[in-house]
């Protein structure tokens, strides 16, 4: 999203919950977010297109600082939007650039997350 001045944070995000088939064994079409909401701060629950849902854990990322440091004021991570075509959830900056997090990659750390938990117990 977002152009020149779009910050794109391609990493991993997290999750808990969901069903639909490991990434890994799915074809190559990037799955659509359909809603995002700050459960508490850092703390997302996304919704996608094929009926998976997860609650994703963005804190250690946020913790980083850097361009992140935006999302740790919770007023500002509560402010998440859904992006064009659910291909990202973004908040915009106050000097109005994007700080994004793709719909793949936010997936992929959900079904990670989602696996610990349930190893764990």
């Amino acid at each position: 999203m977002g152009g020149s001045s779009a910050r794109t944070l391609a990493g991993s995000m997290g999750g808990v919950c969901g069903r639909a088939e490991p990434w890994e064994n799915r074809m190559t079409e990037i799955p659509r977010i359909l809603s995002a909401e700050a459960v508490i701060q850092g703390v997302l629950k996304v919704r996608w297109n094929d009926g998976y849902a997860a609650v994703v854990d963005l804190r250690p990322v946020i913790e980083r600082g850097g361009v992140l440091s935006y999302l740790q004021d919770p007023d500002r991570f509560r402010q998440v939007a859904v992006g064009e075509y659910g291909h990202t959830v973004l908040w915009t900056t106050d000097e109005g650039e994007d700080i994004d997090f793709g719909s793949d990659s936010l997936r992929q750390r959900a079904e990670r997350q989602a696996e610990l938990h349930l190893r764990a117990g």
